[in-house]
């Protein structure tokens, strides 16, 4: 009797989608083909249901022969009682084909005549036992079984290949077979008839070979030689940390036909081979365990660790580049950085303004990363929501929650920092600005005046403040130089004269007017002046900020 053959439906490369099991085939999504199993079954179900032996006193016999008239011998025969379930009788054909199966109960029976060698198609009669004791006589005509047999080899080297599945598949039966470690395979025991036979293996490297025969009664030889396939390799990252990737599936999907399917190890390291000629679109996903399966039941949507992507770097199919394949050599370096699907920050907040009493801070969001899927030209942007905090000392501040902060007196002398929250479906994550002080302000004055009329013996210079409130002094000095002969040389010396002097203070962004007095010398020194008008200059000081000079005009 030939054996089971379970198969599934092709894929587009003409590879069927099954994995064999010791009950039947599964498909790539895990699910048992049990309707070919019921098929096996029924093809069983007339094979030995139990030891008991009848305890009659009939008995079936008579002769098996071929259908040539030859007697054939060492046929099985086993009497399977359809009236009294369990019960069965069984012997072999003797020479001349005689068989007698003693010891059986009145009742209908069902007598399988079968080749063990597969030479003779097995053969299924019914008979009835009408009373006890009887004789039955029931004559068997078995008809020739076709085989086929064969090597397979490599096509590359001509060496035969081990461990090659032949399935053969047509109306009348399903049968299998694997190569022994010569390439060589036989299958007996097949109605004549036309099949569709297929080679399939070793493993994936080599690609399959199908052929449609035409099976009469006898042997018939077909050989096979298969040709390996390409490979396409790489390596699979994590784009952030840069380390290896394992339980990354790769797939390589042909535009026109072909497929094949790798996981990535520890290293993140990947082959898929048993590949067609032709051009490819490589896809890189997470590999869900059983566990992570079993979780997503509970959830309302399942989101893989890692983004899924297309070579290379591209978010879809449509989009992806291709990746050519050649029967028997290898494409090498097509490889992937994945991106975590949680939000993963990638450029930190920053922000900008003058970190003083009152002026006004924005912080941007950063660049980040995660789900959902967006171009990766841009680097799978994650563009919102995002939440805001100002913190103080590392101390969220109350109700500073937008992405803008003015800085308060309570603030100076502290350190200020905006930190960012990315979310999205996967999870959340933080990053935070640079840190940076809060310092007090630094007073700015400056002097408007350019002409100073004496009026008097007083003066008037128009001051502005910024910044701060300032406070300090204003004078208004001339530079003079003097010559005096010491022995037999000319001695220069530039002194300061102060001509007129004043305090101030002002707010912060207030321009005011300060009165200067002439000093003693000063009176003087203007009397003395040409035209009473002299080109000096005014310095205004300024506590915590920095002294200001200018030159103006002393008119009287």
């Amino acid at each position: 009797m030939g054996s089971c053959w379970f198969a599934s439906a092709p894929d587009a490369n003409g590879h069927e989608n099954r994995a064999r099991g010791s009950g039947g085939w599964r498909d790539r999504g895990g699910r048992w083909g049990l309707s070919v199993l019921a098929t096996c079954v029924a093809l069983l179900a007339f094979g030995p249901l139990a030891t008991a032996q009848a305890a009659g006193t009939s008995s079936i016999e008579g002769t098996v022969t071929s259908v040539k008239g030859a007697p054939l011998a060492g046929i099985e025969v086993n009497a399977v009682s359809n009236t009294n379930p369990g019960e069965e009788g069984s012997t072999t054909s003797l020479a001349g084909g005689k068989y007698t199966v003693p010891a059986l109960r009145a009742g209908s029976y069902t007598v399988r005549f079968t080749s063990p060698t597969g030479v003779y198609l097995e053969k299924l009669e019914t008979t009835v036992i009408e009373t006890e004791p009887e004789k039955v006589l029931l004559t068997a005509v078995m008809n020739e079984s076709s085989s086929l047999s064969g090597r397979v080899t490599s096509a590359a080297t001509g060496t035969g290949l081990a461990n090659v599945e032949v399935d053969v598949s047509g109306a009348s039966g399903f049968y299998s077979a694997a190569t022994e470690a010569n390439g060589d395979y036989s299958i007996t025991g097949m109605a004549p008839g036309s099949y569709f036979v297929e080679f399939f293996g070793p493993g994936t490297s080599y690609l399959s070979q199908s052929f449609s025969v035409s099976l009469v009664e006898g042997k018939r030889e077909l050989n096979a030689a298969l040709r390996e396939g390409g490979k396409i390799s790489g390596t699979v990252t994590n784009a952030i940390t840069h380390g290896g990737l394992a339980k990354i599936m790769v797939e390589a999907s042909g535009t026109s036909g072909g497929y094949g399917v790798a996981t990535t190890n520890a290293k993140g390291e990947y082959t898929i081979t048993g590949l067609p000629t032709g051009s490819y679109k490589v896809s890189f996903a997470w590999e869900f365990s059983l566990a992570e399966y079993k979780a997503c039941e509970k959830v309302p949507r399942c989101i893989p660790s890692y983004v899924t992507q297309y070579y290379s770097g591209q978010p879809s199919a449509a989009t992806a580049n291709p990746v050519s394949a050649t029967e028997g050599a290898l494409t090498s370096g097509i490889n992937a950085a994945m991106v975590p699907s949680v939000p993963t920050n990638t450029t930190v907040p920053v922000v900008s303004g003058t970190p003083t009493v009152g002026g006004p801070l924005s912080c941007t969001s950063g660049s980040w990363t995660g789900e959902p899927e967006l171009p990766l030209s841009t680097g799978w942007p994650l563009t919102s929501p995002f939440g805001y905090q100002w913190l103080l000392e590392g101390v969220a501040i109350a109700g500073a929650t937008s992405n803008t902060f003015v800085v308060q007196a309570a603030d100076v002398g502290h350190s200020l920092v905006c930190e960012v929250t990315a979310t999205n479906d996967a999870g959340h994550a933080s990053a935070k600005s640079a840190s940076f002080a809060v310092v007090k302000p630094v007073p700015v004055i400056e002097i408007a005046s350019s002409k100073l009329s004496v009026s008097r013996r007083a003066t008037k210079v128009s001051l502005a403040c910024a910044n701060a409130a300032c406070a300090g002094s204003v004078q208004v000095v001339e530079t003079m130089v003097t010559r005096h002969r010491k022995g037999h040389r000319t001695v220069v010396k530039k002194e300061k004269l102060v001509v007129a002097s004043g305090a101030y203070s002002l707010a912060a962004g207030q321009t005011g007017v300060v009165v200067l007095h002439l000093t003693g010398a000063g009176k003087g020194r203007l009397a003395r002046a040409p035209h009473h008008r002299l080109s000096v200059t005014a310095v205004a000081s300024v506590v915590g900020g920095t002294q200001v000079a200018k030159a103006v005009q002393l008119v009287s």
